[in-house]
């Protein structure tokens, strides 16, 4: 199993963001950062209902792209 919520959270420090999904048991916690290029991205970590990683993604800042 992945890493604990709060491994992850020693490491990467307070999310900006953090989104429950009940239907799927799933908890995402989110960190806005500069990506190659200059654009702004968010890191996603992924958790189970046990608070254990089990995933990452990385998305484009909404705030950004609707900016253009």
């Amino acid at each position: 199993r992945g890493d604990t919520m709060a491994e992850v959270r020693r490491r990467l420090g307070r999310p900006g963001f953090s989104a429950e999904f009940p239907a799927r048991r799933e908890r995402v916690l989110s960190w806005k950062y500069r990506a190659d290029g200059g654009r702004l991205e968010h890191f996603n970590a992924h958790f189970d209902d046990g608070d254990r990683l089990t995933g990452v993604s990385r998305t484009p800042d909404p705030e950004s792209i609707n900016a253009q």
